[in-house]
């Protein structure tokens, strides 16, 4: 997944990067039109700084993608089950501190919401997660969940 979202942030940034190239290259004016406005510049201006911003953030993770250097994070962790769309998978957000990393809901499918002691492997940039392992107090005992 990893690498499908930093090929497509990659061609989305450079066709509207182009796109905004012939706008300002036609440099056609007339009547001030707010709908044209928003049409032919705010719109893709917005789609430009999104795609871009998402094909920045996971640029600066490839590195450490392509060698497998992950951060890891032991402690508390709240478990969030994110259903995008009815009928699909949903996925596992896991947050901790100021941090929140995504997984595949397929990966861990007997997890449920909650909050849990967490071992987690993900790369800080994207927030892409690789392993998780959670564990409920029993007893005074960590319980491995997974």
């Amino acid at each position: 997944m990893y690498y499908f979202i930093l090929i497509l942030s990659l061609f989305d940034t450079i066709f509207w990067s182009y796109y905004f190239w012939k706008m300002i290259a036609l440099k056609k004016f007339e009547k001030f039109s707010i709908v044209k406005l928003m049409v032919r510049y705010l719109i893709p201006a917005i789609l430009l700084f999104s795609f871009g911003f998402t094909f920045i953030m996971y640029a600066l993770d490839f590195k450490a993608v392509v060698t497998n250097q992950t951060k890891h994070y032991a402690g508390e962790c709240e478990i969030i089950l994110e259903n995008l769309e009815e009928g699909e998978e949903p996925w596992l957000r896991a947050e901790f501190d100021i941090s929140s990393i995504t997984y595949d809901f397929k990966d861990y499918p007997s997890i449920e919401a909650g909050i849990y002691n967490c071992e987690l492997e993900y790369y800080p940039g994207s927030g892409e997660g690789t392993e998780m392992e959670l564990y409920r107090s029993a007893g005074g005992e960590a319980v491995k969940l997974n």
